[in-house]
C-alpha cells in the first residue's frame, strides 16, 4: 500500500504517456493540414487518418492505466480539455498561425471536447469498475465518526 499523498511514479508515467501520445496524434493532423494545404475543406479519410485515432486509443489507454495506479490521474480528461483548447490542430492550427480572425472560439470548443471525450469515456470505465468493486457503493467506509459531535467527547479525548 503506497502512502497517499506520495506521487505514485506508475500514474506519473501514466500521464506523462497519454500526454505523448496523444501531442502525437495532435501532431499528425497539423502535420497533414500543412502539407496538404487544407484549402478544399475536409481531407478525406486515409490510412494516415485511420492510424492517427490509434494515437489517440493508445492516449486514453494510457490514461486509463494512470487511472488505475492512481486516482488522482482523473484530472487527465480536463487536462487534455484544455490543451486541446490551448493548442489549436489541424486547420485551425494553420489559421492561429496566419493570425487570421475567422477562428472562432466555439469551433475550438467543440474541437477540444471531441478529443476530450474519449478520455472522459475512460474516466466513466474506471468509475464503474470501482464501483463494481466496492460492491455497488460510491465509497468505502474507514471510519465511523458521526456527523456531528455537540457536548459529545470523543473516546481518548480529554
Amino acid at each position: 500500500m503506497a502512502w497517499v499523498t506520495v506521487p505514485d511514479p506508475l500514474m506519473s508515467i501514466g500521464i506523462l504517456g497519454a500526454l505523448l501520445l496523444y501531442l502525437r496524434y495532435a501532431e499528425g493532423f497539423s502535420g497533414r493540414a500543412q502539407a496538404g494545404g487544407k484549402k478544399s475543406g475536409k481531407a478525406p479519410r486515409t490510412k494516415r487518418t485511420r492510424s492517427q485515432v490509434g494515437w489517440l486509443i493508445a492516449s486514453a489507454a494510457a490514461g486509463l492505466a494512470a487511472l488505475l495506479a492512481k486516482e488522482t490521474a482523473i484530472v487527465l480528461p480536463v487536462v487534455i480539455f484544455v490543451l486541446a483548447l490551448c493548442v489549436p490542430r489541424g486547420e485551425f492550427a494553420l489559421r492561429s498561425a496566419a493570425k487570421d480572425s475567422d477562428v472562432r472560439l466555439h469551433t475550438r470548443l467543440i474541437d477540444a471536447l471531441r478529443q476530450a471525450v474519449p478520455f472522459a469515456g475512460v474516466s466513466l470505465v474506471y468509475f464503474l469498475l470501482r464501483f463494481h468493486a466496492l460492491g455497488g457503493k460510491l465509497g468505502s467506509l474507514t471510519q465511523h465518526l458521526p456527523w456531528c459531535c455537540r457536548g459529545r467527547r470523543l473516546s481518548g479525548s480529554t
